[in-house]
């Protein structure tokens, strides 16, 4: 009788989501034998993706690579990868399969939500909102403020960092040149499928003028006088 064949497919050693584009990891593949007939090992991952290695004579390891897409980003990614290694063909009597799996670790980045107050043309105040990432694609993040106590709730969709609140305060104009107290502050930040948020809960606050109406004076003599 034969001697079964054995494969082993080892990834390499957990990973930490990397700096470049793709994300990538290596591993082997090893039998215990030399292949002497045409043949291949096929790669099946956990993500469905699949890569065939021709078997070459003679020949008992067998490198490959892997894009795992973890990369160094703000967003949640798989935090793990697998695979399977199937033996056909090669001249052996029995075929034979093996797994491994590996653990891609996110490192993980703040995203802030912050809030900012800007007087407009017109004198009134605007509050803007700004996300230091935007949300993931196809996903949205939802930021929940206060503009003197009021609460108000605006939803960030893919794409987008900034959004502005107009005219969220009117600032009247009067004969004395009264200034308008505002204060703002960012209470919540869900969604995006960040790592991770955060938010100041301090207030912004600010003290706002428009040009003042001015004092209108009339004087009356009174009507025509005899001597």
């Amino acid at each position: 009788a034969s001697t079964p064949v054995e494969i082993t497919v080892e990834l390499a050693d957990d990973q930490e989501s990397t700096g470049d584009s793709i994300g990538m990891t290596t591993g082997t593949v090893t039998l215990s034998a030399a292949p002497i007939a045409d043949g291949s090992i096929t790669l099946t991952f956990g993500d469905g993706s699949s890569q065939t290695i021709d078997l070459v004579a003679g020949k008992t390891e067998y490198a490959f690579d892997y894009v795992h897409g973890n990369t160094e980003d703000v967003y949640l990614d798989a935090e793990g990868m697998s695979v399977t290694a199937s033996l056909n063909g090669g001249g052996f009597a029995d075929t034979a399969t093996a797994s491994d799996s590996a653990s891609v670790a996110d490192t993980i980045d703040t995203t802030t939500a912050s809030v900012a107050l800007v007087q407009n043309a017109d004198g009134n105040v605007d509050v803007v909102l700004t996300l230091s990432s935007a949300p993931q694609s196809g996903t949205s993040a939802t930021v929940t403020y206060e503009v003197n106590g009021q609460s108000y709730t605006h939803t960030f969709t893919d794409g987008a960092t900034s959004w502005t609140h107009s005219n969220a305060v009117t600032v009247d104009a009067d004969a004395y040149g009264t200034a308008t107290s505002v204060s703002a502050k960012v209470t919540g930040f869900e969604g995006g499928n960040y790592e991770d948020r955060a938010f100041s809960t301090a207030e912004v606050e600010g003290s706002y003028v428009v040009a003042s109406t001015p004092v209108e004076i009339t004087v009356e003599l009174a009507d025509d006088q005899e001597s």
